[in-house]
């Protein structure tokens, strides 16, 4: 991830960390043949686990590079960080699992199954742990000697809102149990997992439900990472100084930002996170892996294609203006709902919605990237039936009761109108019509 422009001056921590590398499609250890720090070579390892170096940061960022054969040129920012759970860095291979090809997930697809693929590794050393059960709904499958697994779970044929919710364990004798509840299935659809397996007894419960924007209501709440006077403007009931009128969806003036805004490759996330500023771990990935963790957990993985392109680009366009906004000194953004929810897992249909847009986000006339706001029911949120709270007329959405703020894309809109045929950049200019996408995108093949 290079830097572009200057950043604002901020505190300095002192610190030494370790960042392990993984394979961001297999979730497996990545050991780089080259690592360098601010372009010298380093060789500092944590020998505790595979794929690990450990750097003494000071004062400043710090510019690590990850050369590896077979795998994207990583490059990205850190800084000493106040947490003890250290940085995990998701290195994109150039080829991905061929288990997770296109053609190997479309001949195992059924309108009547759901099929669950992926892959479980050690957690210690990384490396692909074979003989795993893996169970959900009656029906079990067992890892290779590569880590990977295939199951394909019954699940009744429904409209696209209706998944069914799963259990899914993965054990093995002398680990612990990792127990996924809440887990959406959905007929005709591949969800791919990724997993470490810990040593020891017991079970560890996670649950993997996704935000609920595009469920359920969501109470208004002002944005913590809002610049200042944005958010002393949501506090004294008002609009915000420099930000465009409700009208114009969401612009926020070229006063308040800089103007060398740019998409970054990679993004760092911090995980397990509190609130918005107060997250124990962080995680770097390529912007598009990142958007591919969070497209599913913030829009419906059984929706049309067209609307997964058109949410994958307010995905995108949010995340940049975090990017650069920055949520705190050693990450970008946070992991849960105040930022978006960046879940444990991905799916097919979601996977082709962001490599079909990719490098795509919103930017202003000025070509500034914009905060791309959503909500999951956008219609009388301020202006009236058949409106969105921008103003902008939504007549697909009309009668419906409102879920959330109702500012910029509605989400479940989205849906509607590709159910009438309107491509990703129809959806995305009707609810951004002050807004552009660039640059053009690849078109690639569902």
């Amino acid at each position: 991830m290079l830097w572009v422009g200057a950043r604002p001056a901020r505190a300095q921590i002192p610190g030494s960390q370790t960042v392990r590398f993984f394979d961001s499609e297999t979730g497996l250890a990545v050991e780089p043949q080259q690592v360098t720090l601010d372009g010298t070579a380093f060789t500092t390892r944590d020998t505790r686990f595979a794929g690990a170096y450990r750097f003494s940061l000071t004062g400043g960022e710090h510019e690590i590079q990850a050369l590896t054969s077979g795998y994207r040129n990583f490059v990205f920012s850190l800084r000493a960080f106040d947490t003890s759970s250290g940085a995990e860095a998701m290195v994109d291979p150039v080829v991905g699992p061929p288990e997770f090809s296109p053609d190997a997930i479309r001949k195992n697809l059924s309108p009547d199954s759901a099929l669950v693929v992926g892959f479980v590794g050690e957690d210690s050393t990384g490396r692909p742990l074979s003989g795993v059960r893996v169970a959900a709904l009656g029906v079990e499958a067992y890892t290779n000697e590569r880590g990977f697994f295939s199951l394909k779970v019954p699940v009744a044929a429904g409209a696209a809102d209706n998944a069914t919710a799963a259990s899914i364990t993965f054990s093995k004798d002398g680990y612990r149990t990792d127990e996924r509840s809440n887990v959406d299935l959905y007929p005709d659809n591949a969800l791919k997992y990724r997993v470490r397996l810990q040593a020891g007894a017991g079970t560890q419960a996670r649950d993997d439900r996704g935000a609920p924007t595009a469920q359920q209501a969501v109470p208004a709440k002002p944005d913590l990472m809002a610049p200042v006077g944005q958010l002393l403007g949501l506090l004294l009931g008002g609009r915000a100084p420099g930000v465009a009128p409700q009208s114009t969806p969401g612009e926020i003036a070229s006063t308040l930002v800089p103007k060398n805004w740019r998409v970054p490759s990679s993004i760092r996330v911090g995980r397990d996170c509190k609130t918005p500023v107060t997250c124990a771990a962080i995680e770097v990935i390529s912007l598009d892996h990142y958007c591919k963790r969070v497209l599913p957990s913030e829009w419906i993985p059984a929706w049309k294609q067209e609307a997964l392109k058109a949410g994958s680009v307010a995905v995108r366009t949010y995340a940049t203006w975090y990017y650069n906004s920055r949520a705190r000194v050693s990450y970008d953004i946070c992991d849960n709902p105040s930022c978006q929810y960046f879940g444990p897992r991905t799916y097919f249909t979601t996977d082709l919605s962001v490599d079909a847009t990719t490098v795509a986000v919103l930017t202003g006339s000025d070509g500034i990237v914009v905060k791309a706001e959503y909500s999951a029911e956008a219609n009388d949120t301020g202006c009236g039936d058949g409106k969105t709270a921008d103003c902008i007329e939504d007549p697909v959405c009309a009668g419906m009761r409102s879920r959330g703020h109702g500012r910029g894309m509605c989400q479940r809109g989205t849906q509607r109108w590709a159910a009438q045929g309107k491509d990703w950049k129809w959806i995305v200019q009707h609810y951004f019509p002050s807004f552009k996408v660039a640059p053009a995108p690849k078109e690639a093949q569902p």
